[in-house]
């Protein structure tokens, strides 16, 4: 189903940065068999998620358990989990041990102390095919986070769009955004130009006043000055 709206901001709950370009979905849900399908999807029911060390790596783990087992792989990559509160996105390695779910994220958007609000979704693998929902889930303790610049566990492969990829390391890295203050090089980059600045100046005053950049010149001993113009001027004293 396409819905059509002048703006997609029109439609409520769409986080402010998502890019529908970059929506992916191989399935076709104009048909019936699809839409039976995904109403028998496994339920994901969120138990804690634990980010103690997020607010200096930007890495957080999701503990969860399913309802059900069926024909799930036991490892899936760049898998993205949607948070509603705060409005950031986590790409993560699934790892699926009967039902037990453990989800290794890297955080995209960088965000202060906050509970964490995530609510209902669909998860879908690197190929845009849905594996199981998420149930809402709301922490009770709240959680911050800075964003993650190392992602082991993406396949270079299967990239989002999200990420920028080194495929000789499979890692992939994270452009920090909202990035108000200067970066320790430039810091270091303006203190050594301000002291080489300052060093300079002052051999030049050095020399100067020895004498020897701009040499030194004795007018005490200039005595006339003789011009086919103006004459000869007489100085009685040095200038």
């Amino acid at each position: 189903m396409e819905l059509e709206t002048s703006e997609i901001n029109d439609i409520q709950g769409i986080p402010e940065n998502l890019n529908p370009d970059d929506l992916n979905h191989s399935l076709d849900y104009s048909l019936l068999q699809n839409l039976e399908n995904i109403d028998n999807l496994p339920n994901l029911a969120i138990n804690e998620i634990n980010g103690d060390t997020c607010f200096t790596n930007g890495q957080y783990t999701v503990k969860a358990t399913l309802d059900k087992n069926e024909n799930l792989e036991n490892k899936y990559y760049n898998v993205t989990l949607r948070m509603s509160i705060p409005e950031s996105n986590g790409l993560c390695l699934v790892n699926i041990e009967n039902k037990n779910v453990e989800m290794i994220c890297e955080n995209t958007e960088k965000f202060c102390m906050t509970k964490i609000l995530i609510e209902r979704q669909a998860i879908q693998d690197s190929e845009g095919k849905e594996i199981f929902f998420i149930d809402s889930f709301e922490s009770k303790n709240e959680l911050a986070c800075d964003i993650s610049l190392n992602t082991p566990y993406i396949n270079s492969t299967n990239g989002t769009g999200d990420d920028q990829t080194d495929k000789t390391t499979n890692k992939a890295y994270f452009q920090r955004q909202n990035n108000n203050g200067l970066s320790g090089g430039a810091i270091a980059g303006i203190v050594i130009s301000n002291v080489v600045a300052i060093l300079a100046i002052s051999v030049i005053i050095f020399l100067g006043k020895k004498g020897i950049l701009f040499g030194k010149s004795n007018l005490s001993n200039v005595k006339e000055f003789e011009s086919s113009s103006f004459g000869i001027m007489k100085l009685d004293q040095p200038i």
